[in-house]
């Protein structure tokens, strides 16, 4: 004869089955087990537990199996105390019970949730060099190891809420650290940014660039970068920009108007992967985030996405023969930017770069 207690289901909660069987009986329900279970606790979160299933067994309870080696059980009267160990995996995994008493037995399923961490942040940013505090809310299951790779940053755990704090950046630059953790088996790292646009992103830099794709050369122009444009005083143009502090990028649009130089107007444009570029459309958006090198102790800004769905290659700066950019105007490129780079200039004057101002390539 036996009998079945299963969970059928993390959230569908407890379902008691009764059944008995017989060789001689045709119906194997006709007949009611001699074994009951009264109750059972055997639902468990991703962390190791104990629960329990209460029976009455007219011969006893005489033996416990379980399925799984991290689900393990013993008998202590009535009752049978259930051990699960960690699931430190994010599946959820289950193990049945074999609860013998003579020849009944009775089957109880033991689930077990897997990992659950979530936090619903892809970076710390502070957009301001005071000392702060930031608090982001944390749904997990388990315990959660939290580190930091800096001596300014910390971070931990307090029941749902993950605690990150900065001391006041006095370093003249943007700094960037990141906060580890461990929950389980799944580890990862989040980036933590602190900064103050006016004192750490805005200022001198110098545009560096090629000539062409393939070319091993960098030249530069200086740059004045704002939130609203990368200015070229060498050129005497501006290129309208806008700062998105929640990518810390900088963003350019093409096919805006930059200014007079000479008896051109300039406007800019992009070039993109096999030849192509954006020519008279103001549709696309490049764009390239701020960082910082510790060990080189340089700040910049690699301008290199965009949403064309060809590659970014670089910027063209386009002579046009009145205030309009088209066909007709066009007159060719003032200088084509390949593989951009901000590179910010240091108080005691950065670093050092050969300056070449390309001439003006008329149109074949």
């Amino acid at each position: 004869m036996k009998k079945i207690c299963g969970i059928l289901g993390l959230m569908l909660g407890l379902f008691v089955f009764v059944a008995c069987s017989s060789d001689d009986i045709e119906n194997p329900y006709a007949q009611v087990s001699s074994i009951s279970i009264d109750s059972c606790s055997v639902l468990f979160q991703a962390a190791p537990g104990t629960g329990y299933v209460a029976l009455a067994a007219p011969n006893g309870i005489t033996k416990v199996v379980s399925e799984q080696p991290w689900c393990t059980a013993t008998i202590n009267g009535t009752m049978v105390s259930v051990q699960v160990e960690e699931n430190s995996g994010m599946l959820g995994r289950s193990s049945v019970l074999t609860i013998y008493s003579g020849n009944d037995y009775a089957q109880v399923t033991v689930q077990q949730m897997g990992i659950i961490f979530a936090l619903d942040v892809l970076s710390f940013v502070s957009d301001n060099d005071d000392a702060v505090t930031l608090r982001y809310s944390m749904k997990t299951n388990t315990d959660v190891a939290i580190t930091s790779n800096a001596d300014w940053l910390q971070a931990s755990a307090s029941g749902n809420t993950l605690v990150v704090s900065m001391t006041e950046n006095t370093t003249g630059h943007m700094r960037k650290g990141y906060v580890y953790y461990t929950a389980g088996t799944a580890t990862d790292s989040i980036p933590v940014i602190q900064y103050d646009f006016d004192k750490d992103i805005a200022g001198s830099y110098r545009l560096f660039y090629k000539e062409t794709a393939d070319a091993a050369e960098w030249h530069y122009f200086n740059a004045v970068v704002s939130k609203d444009s990368i200015s070229l005083p060498d050129l005497g143009l501006r290129l309208p920009a806008s700062f998105d502090k929640s990518a810390l990028s900088i963003n350019l649009q093409s096919g805006q108007y930059c200014g007079r130089f000479g008896a051109y107007y300039i406007y800019n444009a992009f070039q993109l992967a096999d030849g192509y570029w954006t020519a008279y459309y103001s549709s696309t958006t490049a764009w390239g985030s701020f960082d910082y090198d510790e060990e080189d102790g340089i700040q910049y800004c690699m301008i290199n996405e965009s949403t064309s769905t060809r590659a970014f290659m670089g910027i063209s700066l386009i002579a046009c023969s009145s205030q309009e950019f088209n066909a007709s105007t066009d007159q060719g490129a003032l200088a084509n930017l390949y593989s951009p780079v901000l590179q910010k200039v240091a108080a005691e004057g950065g670093a050092k770069a050969s300056f070449r101002l390309p001439s003006l390539r008329q149109a074949k």
